[in-house]
């Protein structure tokens, strides 16, 4: 996989999480929804496993990992994946 002009490298885990991103760009996600699409639903509340995975996914994808533009948290809310910008 490529992020612009670099190659990444995904683990299957964080693939499938980036599919649920990129299916649902811009609508909010909770966590429960995610942990249940990637992981299974006996995960739903497994929610570290989640914020693991996310800051693992967006070490490799985001320029700067701790103001994330394409993975973003809504406080209380869940993530979101913004709609490119042209």
């Amino acid at each position: 996989m490529w992020c612009g002009e670099n190659p990444i490298s995904l683990s299957a885990t964080e693939y499938r999480l980036l599919l649920q991103f990129t299916h649902n760009i811009g609508n909010i996600m909770n966590s429960e929804e995610l942990l249940t699409s990637v992981w299974g639903p006996e995960y739903k509340n497994d929610k570290e496993i989640l914020w693991v995975s996310i800051a693992r996914l967006r070490q490799k994808l985001e320029e700067n990992a701790h103001d994330p533009k394409h993975i973003v948290t809504r406080s209380g809310l869940g993530y979101l994946m913004p709609p490119i910008e042209s």
